[in-house]
């Protein structure tokens, strides 16, 4: 084999291998759901899988139609939520934004 030969051939060998390492780079860390929707998706590839779990199961609890809540404003950064199936259950919702000094 001619030495012009033994470069172009290492030369695709080293460009299939940087492809197959780029693809098992940003494989890695990424979370794939096929059940998901487009907002569930982009948060997959956002947060860890233990974060994402921890917030799916409230997302399609949210997104459920029989899903409804009583809003009452307090205060114009401050709400009250009251399940509409469960009136002893409550959340107050702090929407203020709050900078770090």
């Amino acid at each position: 084999m001619a030495l012009d030969e033994c470069v172009d051939t290492l030369m695709f060998l080293q460009a299939v291998a940087e492809m197959q390492y780029a693809k098992k780079i940003t494989d890695v860390g990424q979370m794939r759901y096929n059940g998901a929707d487009e907002e569930l998706d982009k948060l997959a590839r956002e947060v860890s899988a233990f974060a994402y779990r921890l917030v799916e199961q409230q997302y399609w609890l949210s997104k459920d139609r029989k899903t409804h809540y009583e809003l009452k404003e307090i205060h114009s950064s401050l709400f009250v939520l009251t399940s509409g199936d469960d009136a002893a259950t409550t959340y107050h919702v702090d929407t203020s934004v709050r900078t770090e000094s």
